[in-house]
């Protein structure tokens, strides 16, 4: 018998923040320098280390939000926590499989 769970929700790579350019760990003064410094233009610069997170063809207002949006986040506050359907899944399949394994150890014995 095959079960087949769907989960949802968004794995981030270890240390990602959102609004971390400079790839330091905090999203602060550095990382809105870089956007203010280089506001309007199409090409990053060497210091902005989150090629992934260059959302449009200029730097612009996305990413002076994503500065903004995630003002003071480290590394460290950055967890990602799963959807409450996601959770709410785990904990019912985590029962249906605990009420058949009882039932094949009674079965056993």
């Amino acid at each position: 018998e095959t079960l087949t769970l769907t989960l949802l929700g968004e794995v981030l790579a270890a240390g990602f923040i959102d609004g971390d350019y400079n790839g330091d760990g905090t999203v602060g003064q550095a990382d809105l320098d870089l956007v203010l410094q280089n506001w309007g233009s199409s090409e990053l610069p060497a210091e902005w280390l989150a090629v992934d997170q260059f959302q449009t063809a200029l730097i612009s207002g996305a990413e002076l939000d994503g500065v903004l949006l995630n003002w003071g986040d480290t590394a460290s506050s950055n967890v990602a926590i799963p959807e409450p359907t996601s959770a709410a899944g785990l904990v019912a399949l985590g029962g249906l499989l605990g009420r058949r394994r009882c039932g094949r150890d009674a079965r056993a014995v």
